[in-house]
């Protein structure tokens, strides 16, 4: 029996990521990271990623905005300040950031 609910369980999690496109893996991958190395104090529901038009073909290039829609969130609705941005590899999805940085500069989490 633990055998089969452990086998049930992995076709469950394979199924969830079998539809996902490859900007919502990175978005996932950007949300755990967020939250691993508390890099904001927000909220889930007041983040925005803005994918940018960019045509770097080894990374997205990702701003991580404050979203002010709701209510929870506060402020002006109509305001959406940047917070920091992420570069996430197409094939491994590992991130770097510019969040905490002085200049810009992007660095791998640590």
């Amino acid at each position: 029996m633990f055998r089969l609910v452990l086998i049930f369980l992995s076709l469950m999690s394979y199924g969830v990521y079998a539809n996902e496109t490859p900007e919502d893996i990175a978005v996932l991958t950007m949300h755990k990271a967020i939250r691993d190395f508390h890099l904001t104090l927000l909220h889930d529901h007041c983040l925005a990623y803005d994918y940018s038009d960019s045509l770097d073909e080894r990374y997205f290039i990702v701003d991580v905005r404050e979203d002010r829609r709701y209510a929870i969130c506060g402020g002006d609705p109509s305001v959406s300040v940047q917070l920091f941005r992420f570069k996430v590899d197409r094939k491994n999805y590992s991130l770097l950031t510019d969040a905490g940085s002085k200049n810009g500069t992007f660095h791998a989490l640590k």
